[in-house]
């Protein structure tokens, strides 16, 4: 008879042989890699709130499932939500994955979660989860060691002599953007993130303390090393990278900039490729969120990057529902809502025309401040939709215009010089 359960710490080695038998081909060392995350995972500042369930069969462990705390600020309050982590099932115990799913839900409130499984996806949507945005893989060949074929030596020496010579064309940074060496994370990233707390309703919590525990010396994913920009004694932007001792792949694991600072992402980029070959890497890996605190794609793909088919697919599923989906759509899109080649649309007006959120027949419309009344001015009723308007306002704008989500609405609006109202029927 199966049971749900919650996980103990003698429990371990069994999660270990079914993360074995789900991903084959894991050996000893995998297994010790898998309990030193958890070790590690134990030592978060919100460790006490860390869940765990088991499936059991008898004495055997046939599903996993962990809900991994992290603090969020929303609309300037700090918020916890949980993500999904590890999440397994024995085969032939599938239809038991929905138990686990389930045990979750009824014990958190919040959820932000990242996944690539459709089967997983489509569980939590049916669980009330959100689609919000969709993660980007890049990544970027160094040397011919990571490709398919083997080419012949002296073919890859002249071809790895090519790679190296174009990325030093590609990579150059201006000199009024220098980029430096960081020994850790200090005050200036507490900061950096405050700054980017004002500016954005909804962002997770990176300040240095976070940091620290992620990237620092008692992480299995420590950060070597972390670059910056600076302006003064103040961030620009930095960049965390890690290069594995066993298939020297290279990951960027973080690169976070001021909103709207491409130039600091592009600089921070190139040097990113720099260290990368000097620290001997094969290939560049990085998924990212595209957002104005983000390199742009196609900066990356300028710089030799390309896109890989799997993307994670961000889920989330908060108790102020409303204002986190708002806040996530803001984030996910530009300052300012643009038009075509990327210039502002002061002037203009962007009509919302579907909501999955909304009730039907209700419509939401974005006016520059200052403008006359809709009906005065003849705009009643039109559909007004301009090229290049960012997806994101095309479907999480309408059910936040709540009484309790008007004050994120307002925060909002005023940064981006807009005006939010909202139609039905033929009333205002």
């Amino acid at each position: 008879m199966v049971v749900l359960r919650s996980y103990e710490p003698a429990d371990l080695d069994e999660v270990s042989r079914l993360r074995a038998s789900v991903y084959q081909g894991a050996g000893d060392d995998h297994h010790e890699w898998h309990a030193s995350i958890w070790r590690w995972l134990e030592t978060h500042p919100l460790a006490a709130e860390l869940h765990r369930w088991v499936l059991v069969d008898d004495d055997r462990v046939v599903g996993f499932l962990a809900a991994m705390p992290q603090y969020y600020r929303i609309a300037g309050r700090r918020v916890v939500a949980h993500t999904p982590g590890d999440y397994m099932v024995d085969p032939a115990y599938g239809f038991h994955a929905v138990t686990l799913m389930r045990a979750l839900f009824r014990t958190v409130t919040n959820c932000v979660s990242c996944d690539w499984l459709p089967s997983v996806t489509r569980l939590q949507r049916w669980f009330g989860m959100v689609d919000v945005a969709e993660l980007q893989h890049a990544a970027k060949v160094l040397t011919v060691a990571r490709l398919p074929v083997a080419l012949p030596r002296p073919v890859g020496g002249v071809v790895n002599l090519g790679l190296a010579a174009v990325d030093r064309v590609l990579t150059a940074s201006p000199p009024r953007l220098p980029v430096k060496v960081l020994d850790g994370f200090d005050e200036r990233f507490d900061r950096f993130f405050e700054a980017l707390a004002a500016h954005f309703p909804c962002l997770p919590e990176k300040d240095a303390a976070f940091l620290r525990w992620r990237y620092g010396p008692g992480s299995p994913q420590r950060a070597e090393p972390v670059l910056a920009v600076l302006e003064g004694d103040e961030l620009l932007g930095y960049a965390v990278l890690r290069v594995t001792a066993t298939d020297r792949a290279g990951y960027l694991l973080d690169l976070t900039v001021r909103p709207g600072r491409y130039d600091v992402a592009r600089a921070l980029l190139g040097q990113a490729i720099h260290h990368f070959r000097a620290a001997g890497a094969n290939i560049i890996r990085y998924r990212f969120l595209a957002s104005p605190v983000s390199p742009r794609p196609r900066d990356l793909w300028r710089l030799g990057f390309f896109p890989r088919k799997q993307r994670h697919r961000l889920q989330v599923k908060f108790a102020e529902h409303e204002t986190t989906v708002y806040g996530w759509a803001w984030l996910t899109a530009p300052p300012r809502p643009c038009g075509r080649r990327g210039r502002p649309m002061s002037a203009r007006r962007i009509f919302l025309r579907r909501c999955p959120f909304g009730a039907p027949g209700r419509r939401a419309q974005l006016l520059p401040a200052g403008s006359p009344d809709p009906e005065e001015a003849g705009f009643a009723g039109r559909r007004i939709l301009p090229r290049g308007a960012p997806e994101a306002f095309r479907g999480h704008l309408l059910r936040p215009l709540t009484a309790s989500s008007r004050p994120l609405i307002a925060q909002i609006s005023s940064r981006a010089g807009l005006t939010v109202m909202a139609r039905s029927g033929s009333r205002w």
